[in-house]
């Protein structure tokens, strides 16, 4: 799955697949934490909260000021 910034995807459902996905392929160094699926995965839900923002401040097909 590519990430949001190449698919100009940011809605909440991609960032969520963005995250399961994530989740499953590093699911050994989570285990290595010491940490629960769920706990990965509040956590990086709380991070993404700012893409949406973030897309609609920098992201456009013309520079912005």
């Amino acid at each position: 799955m590519q990430t949001c910034l190449a698919t100009q995807q940011w809605d909440e459902f991609y960032v969520e697949d963005l995250i399961e996905d994530a989740v499953i392929k590093n699911l050994p160094e989570i285990v290595k934490m010491e940490t629960t699926v769920e706990e990965a995965q509040r956590e990086l839900k709380l991070r993404s909260r700012g893409l949406k923002v973030f897309s609609r401040r920098y992201i456009a097909d013309k520079p912005k000021v």
